[in-house]
């Protein structure tokens, strides 16, 4: 959907995971970017990302899912 919404329960499940993704992709781009211009000020682009797995879209199971969609 990409917009924000005041209620969890608005958002398509996935939604964590691709936002995640998109972060990544932006990073690695920005990375490979600077390894193209030989800019060495900064080491490593990616930088961990903490999210709540738990929201409320279900039990345990679809807690593991979020994490495992998460760690790409």
């Amino acid at each position: 959907s990409g917009h924000t919404y005041p209620d969890q329960s608005l958002y398509p499940a996935n939604s964590v995971p691709q936002v995640v993704r998109r972060i990544n992709n932006a990073l690695l781009r920005a990375d490979e970017i600077a390894k193209v211009e030989g800019d060495t000020s900064v080491d490593n682009w990616l930088v961990p990302i903490v999210a709540d797995g738990e929201a409320g879209f279900g039990g345990a199971l679809n807690v593991y899912e979020l994490q495992k969609a998460m760690i790409a």
